[in-house]
């Protein structure tokens, strides 16, 4: 299997092991078939040598060349790492991401129950392979919604006494609905009452949160907001804060 699949390249924006499975497919099927067409040249032989050497050429030559793609792709994938050290990725991220793992180190350092609120990553934005997620996924904290198609594709349904019933699907397409309106602020004054944004807050905090964080990927979707604003109207504390970035306690 590590001749075959494990080790293939994605291309320079793809440096990632993914979905190895399938390529643990290929190999565990190549290889079994390939022995049993040597083996069965073994049993045979008053097989013709004119039929023989061409099947051993055959053989031969598949290996070789698996061997030599494997290699190429080996030198190339070396050539084009940089590793910065650590198992748990932290570094890359503090090195590609500087702020949001600030934010990471401070959440790992809170006590008690702790359940995130980050940007989610549901349509219309991209649903797989996105920074969405990616507080709770190094933090290891819970948060009420990552990727929006994984989630789909790992749970059909909610199991919750709340929610029992409900298409996933819809479920996190509401959280992550009244995660944007919190995100993005309530109404300027003279614009109508803010029924909806409460509405947002007390849904997120029905549902379990206890934390928002408002990191790099946050501001990009919402640059109006900051740490500080979202702790005007939500009513929350902030507890870390570094520029417009923030953790904010939700009141209870």
């Amino acid at each position: 299997p590590e001749l075959i699949g494990i080790n293939f390249d994605m291309g320079p924006d793809y440096i990632r092991l993914n979905t190895t499975f399938k390529f643990l497919y290929t190999a565990f099927f190549t290889i079994p078939l390939s022995l049993v067409f040597i083996y069965s040249l073994r049993e045979q032989p008053a097989l013709p040598k004119w039929r023989k050497y061409p099947a051993g050429i055959f053989i031969g030559g598949f290996f070789v060349t698996l061997g030599g793609v494997q290699v190429a792709t080996l030198i190339h994938r070396i050539a084009s790492s940089r590793p910065t050290g650590g198992l748990t990725g932290i570094e890359f991220l503090a090195a590609q991401r500087p702020a949001d793992a600030l934010l990471i180190n401070e959440l790992n350092n809170l006590k008690g129950r702790v359940v995130v609120v980050e940007a989610c990553g549901m349509p219309p934005r991209e649903t797989s392979y996105t920074l969405a997620g990616r507080i709770s996924a190094y933090s290891g904290r819970p948060s009420l919604c990552g990727w929006g198609m994984h989630s789909f594709l790992h749970r059909e349904f909610m199991q919750g006494k709340l929610n029992k019933g409900r298409h996933v699907w819809n479920y996190l397409t509401e959280i992550d609905k009244h995660i944007s309106t919190v995100f993005a602020g309530p109404p300027p004054t003279g614009d109508g009452p803010n029924s909806n944004y409460n509405t947002a807050v007390q849904s997120l905090k029905k549902q379990g949160a206890t934390h928002l964080v408002f990191g790099q990927y946050e501001k990009s979707l919402f640059p109006k907001s900051s740490a500080a604003t979202l702790a005007a109207s939500t009513g929350g504390k902030v507890i870390f804060q570094s520029g417009d970035y923030g953790i904010l306690e939700l009141p209870q």
